[in-house]
């Protein structure tokens, strides 16, 4: 009885969502120009996203002007707690649009269109090699409450189920913070020192941190060291963009 009303509730569901986009198509996110199929950007938009390319900071994926460089300063005079990040593009433009649009705009499909992205990117460039989980930056429980979802952790997921590799759940932020956005590297320093923790992992591997922006790099360090306190190995970092 419970299959035939499934397949009754999926057809009523298929049919409900084709009235749907017979009388309000889909339009691009970004451009609002009608999409042929149910998606969140259109093609163009999609192509059009500048993706970083040429010299970069081997270890923080900072872009450099000189290619007979390896470093950026900051990777040059302190280690990092984190093995590796690269990122897709710059936050400006379509980028910001699209992450501004998920975290605060609720428009959640957007983490399916930039987890792909993602996807792509690992297939195409495949940075990081074998990884044995994925992992995410957490929010603090009233932040989660608020927003009802953490961005990060819907990226992780998708993710996840892309390439059937498990995520790492045990990553926490075990305190509250004030908002990061305008604080100076050095304030980011002071107010996340601590501000995270992991248990014990079984995994003892590597790990693909995923985030949505890297600015500064104190938040992923934070949960770097966590993660390597609890048994990781190898810590990498895959964000969507990144600031300049």
């Amino acid at each position: 009885m419970w299959r035939v009303f499934s397949k009754t509730v999926k057809r009523i569901d298929s049919v409900g969502t084709g009235l749907v986009s017979l009388f309000f198509p889909p339009r691009c996110y970004l451009c609002r120009e009608e999409l042929e199929r149910l998606d969140v950007i259109c093609d163009n938009c999609r192509n059009s996203l500048p993706r970083i390319s040429g010299p970069m900071c081997t270890v923080c994926g900072q872009p450099l002007v000189d290619e007979l460089i390896d470093l950026c300063h900051s990777c040059g005079i302190r280690l990092r707690h984190f093995d590796m990040v690269r990122t897709l593009g710059i936050y400006r433009d379509g980028w910001q649009r699209l992450i501004q649009g998920l975290k605060f705009e609720g428009e959640k499909a957007i983490a399916g269109e930039l987890s792909a992205l993602m996807a792509d990117y690992l297939k195409d460039k495949d940075p990081f090699g074998v990884v044995d989980t994925f992992s995410y930056v957490p929010l603090n429980r009233r932040r989660r409450r608020q927003r009802g979802f953490n961005q990060s952790q819907l990226l992780a997921n998708s993710l996840s189920r892309t390439f059937s590799i498990p995520v790492e759940h045990g990553l926490r932020k075990i305190r509250a913070t004030p908002p990061q956005t305008g604080l100076s590297r050095q304030l980011r320093r002071k107010s996340l020192h601590n501000a995270f923790t992991c248990r014990p992992s079984t995994a003892k591997g590597r790990t693909v941190l995923i985030d949505d922006v890297y600015t500064t790099g104190t938040t992923v360090e934070e949960c770097a060291q966590a993660l390597k306190r609890a048994g990781y190995e190898r810590v990498f970092v895959l964000t969507v963009a990144r600031t300049l």
